[in-house]
Parts: C-alpha cells; structure tokens; sequence
C-alpha cells in the first residue's frame, strides 16, 4: 500500500517529503521555542504509526546565514 507523511505540531519551515524525508529552512521572523513534533505515515487502508521528537528553536533560527 502506499504511503504518506504528515507533521504536526512543527514549526513553519519545516515539511516532510511523499518518501518521509524531514527537511527545515529556518527564518530570520522564526519566534523561538520548544516544539513536540510528530510525524505521522499512513496507509490508503488508514493504518497509521507515528513518531515524535522535540527540539528547540533560537529566535531568529535562519539555516541560511
């Protein structure tokens, strides 16, 4: 069956590929914090696992500087 991925509960800027990649382009506007992220994959018969992790965030946390 294939599969998709989704994230809840991250931050703007990061998404999650159709293969489950996780990827994230941080942003000079990026408030900070603590985030608890969860990825979710599903099937088309609606079975799902999921996965969480945390991680913090420093204001203004632009990857591109």
């Amino acid at each position: 069956d294939p599969v998709t991925y989704r994230l809840e509960g991250a931050p703007d800027g990061m998404s999650i590929s159709n293969t489950g990649r996780i990827a994230y382009k941080g942003s000079t506007a990026e408030p900070g914090g603590d985030y608890t992220i969860r990825v979710i994959a599903e099937d088309s018969e609606k079975a799902l696992v999921q996965w969480s992790f945390s991680i913090q965030l420093s204001p203004g946390s632009d990857v591109s500087k």
